[in-house]
């Protein structure tokens, strides 16, 4: 007896839709800024830090060590204590990004338990971590006021557990061009490169869509760019914080030597005409249609985030003709699954009125 899972939908997809409104669950992201859409290095500016990088502590007189050494490794289970400080969405969000890190990764987090070297999560003047296992016991790391998004927390917990910035790997100059004459006085120490012997990139190439990139106005005297991407698509690109790009994870899972993680067994992003094997579904009176951007929005989908060529595609269903009640459905190929668990996760975007709904089937059966 093999069990056998097909999806009944309407719209799904790994990485579909280029605002994250919604999720599976009903959540919707939280305006931590008022509409500024801060970067770490600037919320961090405002408070008054000037740390390494924008975001990184380092101790006094403390040497730059390498995430090579295995001794500034964390232990696959991370212990940590989420303090009393932190605002209650800040908890929440900290919470998705361990579930995150479990998903896609080896890495997990735990309530400390008395072990030596522990994580304390909590609410300082801005964002900031240290790089890697410091061998420390209570090591800091702040998500302060402004810093409660998913992205942001993950890009802290990144350099938690041994990443530098993106944008500091010793083949930088490569992929981005570095406007010096734009860079605040007395910043430019925070695009200083580390070579091979301090941050491997793992063998991974240069990813414009990391969470761990700088934004393209960072540091920047006025509004040019102090980040340049020689790769002109990609200027818009670098510095987003809405979750780990794919290099990331693949960089996280060779530095810890993961085999085990539930990284997504199947990726759907609409660029093939077949729409990933799927099909319109019967019973429906509509259709859904595979376009690049929609009047009223969006204009671009959530994948072009340095993970596919071109604008990319994605599904949509209009309800600005037609009758209260039409439905359009979208079903998948069969999956077999070989884990006893599987993670479905897709972008949502909502233009249409409040009563449109999207709902999702799961139908599981065994033969």
């Amino acid at each position: 007896m093999a069990s056998l899972h097909t999806l009944l939908i309407l719209c799904v997809c790994a990485t579909a839709l280029c605002l994250p409104t919604s999720s599976l669950t009903g959540n919707t992201e939280i305006d931590v800024d008022n509409g500024k859409d801060l970067d770490i290095f600037e919320i961090n500016e405002a408070a008054g830090l000037d740390l390494v990088e924008g975001d990184i502590l380092i101790n006094e007189g403390e040497d730059r060590n390498t995430i090579l050494g295995e001794k500034y490794r964390w232990p696959t289970t991370v212990p940590y204590v989420l303090d009393s400080s932190l605002e209650i969405n800040a908890k929440g969000v900290i919470l998705r990004a361990f579930e995150q890190y479990r998903l896609k990764t080896c890495i997990d987090f735990k309530p400390w338990s008395r072990e030596p070297n522990y994580i304390l999560v909590f609410k300082g003047r801005g964002c900031y971590s240290m790089v890697g296992n410091r061998r420390m016991g209570k090591q800091n790391l702040s998500i302060g006021a402004g810093c409660d998004s998913l992205g942001t927390v993950e890009h802290e917990l990144l350099h938690a557990l041994g990443f530098w910035h993106e944008q500091s790997r010793s083949d930088r100059d490569d992929y981005v061009t570095i406007m010096w004459d734009r860079i605040k006085e007395g910043h430019e120490h925070n695009f200083n490169l580390h070579n091979e012997t301090e941050s491997s990139s793992l063998g991974v190439p240069y990813d414009y869509g990391s969470v761990m990139h700088y934004s393209k106005k960072a540091f920047s005297i006025g509004s040019k760019p102090t980040i340049v991407t020689k790769i002109p698509e990609f200027l818009d690109v670098i510095g987003q914080r809405m979750e780990f790009s794919d290099s990331d994870l693949l960089k996280l899972n060779r530095l810890y030597n993961c085999t085990t993680a539930s990284i997504f067994l199947d990726s759907c992003q609409f660029e093939e005409p077949n729409i990933c094997g799927m099909i319109q579904g019967d019973g429906g009176n509509a259709k859904w249609a595979r376009v690049q951007r929609v009047k009223g929005g969006p204009q671009t989908d959530y994948t072009n985030l340095g993970r596919c060529q071109g604008v990319g595609f994605f599904m949509h269903f209009s309800t600005a003709t037609g009758t209260q009640g039409d439905n359009a459905f979208l079903e998948s190929r069969l999956f077999h699954p070989k884990r006893r668990s599987q993670c479905l996760q897709f972008y949502h975007y909502n233009s249409g009125g409040v009563d449109d709904q999207l709902k999702i089937w799961v139908l599981e059966y065994t033969v």
